[in-house]
């Protein structure tokens, strides 16, 4: 195929003209030219090459998290930027919450064959497209596990996803809360896997993207934590964690007491995080024994993602793109 292979004629011309544009034009021009609700409508089938890695990513149907990468190349782009700040080949990384694994197969880039990335994913017709897209792209490095995480082993329910076309926003369901539409997931705890010899002890960033169910996971591998000391980021939905029990404030406040400085993550860099608000926002945390420190690292990536919003995309020049 071309760098895109699909039946939407619309798409592929949209894709043809955004994906070399910096990212900060072509997410809203893409979805000019090929607006969500023609998305929807047409419903078509895709594989394309990503802008940002050596990987094709193929979906069958209309998915927000997948239009957009068809379109683009690419997701979560500010996200690939601090992975390729921080990691390098032959590390290790946790992707808990994978979805259908946009960034997933850009982190195995990354790390490398000498690396690893252990992902987790509950809903299966997600698990199925990442399987099948780690399959197509020969990804040994990545091992998938069909799993929820949190601080508890055995089962929860899961709620389905409210929107169809939206796999991302499905959740683990919170202690006596009852929502027709959900299953049952088996839930494993990072320290128990560790512990059992199924997880290696030393990855050097954790990725969470979990609907509110970020304190469990943390509190289920605070061991790791405290002797790893890997780079966190997480994304924090104080409407989710709400029903959880929880703030954004506790999140913050538990990584704070345990030696992590907090940085929120945007399309214009890195924001040191005194106190959270009630918006939702991905944040990055940095261990604060880090070399070089904290402060220097977090001004760093912070050019980069600037960079990277106004750059072309193009290898060797934008910071996004996977060395």
């Amino acid at each position: 195929m071309g760098f895109i292979s699909s039946p939407s004629r619309r798409m592929r011309t949209a894709a043809g003209l955004v994906r070399r544009l910096p990212p900060c034009i072509s997410g809203r021009l893409g979805k000019r030219l090929y607006p969500w609700t023609l998305a929807r409508r047409e419903n078509a089938p895709f594989s394309v090459r990503s802008t940002l890695a050596d990987v094709e990513f193929s979906y069958p149907e209309a998915e927000y998290h997948a239009v957009g990468f068809a379109l683009r190349g690419f997701s979560e782009w500010q996200l690939v930027v601090i992975v390729n700040s921080v990691c390098r080949p032959g590390d290790v990384l946790f992707d808990i919450g994978s979805n259908v694994g946009t960034e997933t197969l850009l982190f195995a880039r990354r790390v490398g064959d000498g690396g690893k990335v252990h992902a987790f994913e509950p809903l299966p017709a997600n698990v199925r497209a990442l399987r099948d897209n780690v399959a197509r792209n020969g990804l040994g490095q990545i091992t998938v596990h069909a799993e929820a995480v949190g601080d508890m082993a055995g089962t929860c329910r899961f709620a389905l996803p409210t929107a169809p076309q939206n796999s991302g926003n499905g959740r683990l369901l919170a202690e006596g809360e009852a929502v027709a539409d959900s299953f049952e997931v088996d839930v494993v705890v990072i320290d128990e896997q560790v512990a059992a010899g199924r997880l290696p002890a030393r990855p050097r960033m954790i990725v969470m993207d979990c609907e509110g169910a970020e304190p469990m996971v943390l509190r289920g591998a605070e061991a790791l934590i405290r002797e790893a000391r890997p780079y966190l980021v997480l994304e924090v939905v104080p409407v989710f964690l709400k029903k959880h029990g929880f703030t954004s404030g506790d999140v913050h406040d538990w990584c704070v007491r345990r030696g992590y400085g907090v940085w929120e993550i945007s399309g214009w860099g890195l924001k040191r995080l005194i106190r959270p608000d009630t918006r939702s926002h991905n944040w990055f945390c940095i261990p604060d024994e880090a070399e070089p420190s904290p402060r220097v690292l977090a001004a760093a990536i912070a050019r980069r993602i600037r960079r990277a919003a106004f750059t072309p995309v193009w290898r060797g020049v934008n910071p996004a793109v996977v060395p």
